[in-house]
């Protein structure tokens, strides 16, 4: 997707909307993402003076593999972000800089894909096999778990 400054106004937003083909051999597809499916990819862009503003939204299906099975299954991801470009920016300014009259999208909209990935996917209904403990009931037991070197403390008296 590629946004070209030119034809923006100040007065009003330019809405695009586009069915992308992530390429695979472009962006190197790291644990959980194997696989985009399909993704429609909307902006709004407008122009402030040097500055372009771009709401950008993604819903995309990817292919991912579980971190309980390690099965690949399909998920279905949603997320939003919005971009400042300009085509020149100062020190400490969260501003993306772009060169010429064009704005090429397709880098942040497969950052936004893979932000959009859970940390740890599984498919529904799967669960861990039995005798695994979750990273979630391992550190609760920690915490309600007592320090053998603290117990000669519950038999002090205070008083």
């Amino acid at each position: 997707m590629i946004i070209d400054v030119n034809k923006l106004n100040s007065t009003k937003p330019i809405t695009l909307e586009e069915k992308l083909s992530i390429d695979k051999e472009k962006h190197s597809f790291a644990f959980p993402l194997l696989d985009v499916k399909s993704c429609l990819a909307k902006v709004k862009a407008s122009r402030y003076n040097d500055l372009v503003i771009c709401e950008l939204s993604i819903q995309a299906t990817v292919i991912v593999q579980s971190s309980y099975s390690l099965k690949s299954f399909e998920l279905k991801v949603k997320d939003s972000e919005t971009l400042e470009f300009a085509s020149s920016k100062e020190d400490g300014e969260d501003i993306i800089e772009y060169k010429g009259n064009l704005i090429k999208l397709d880098d942040y909209i497969y950052d936004l894909i893979v932000l959009s990935i859970p940390m740890n996917p599984r498919a529904s209904g799967e669960s861990l096999p039995n005798g695994v403990m979750s990273e979630d009931d391992f550190l609760k037991m920690k915490e309600e778990e007592n320090d053998p070197r603290f117990d000669k403390l519950k038999d002090l008296d205070l008083d």
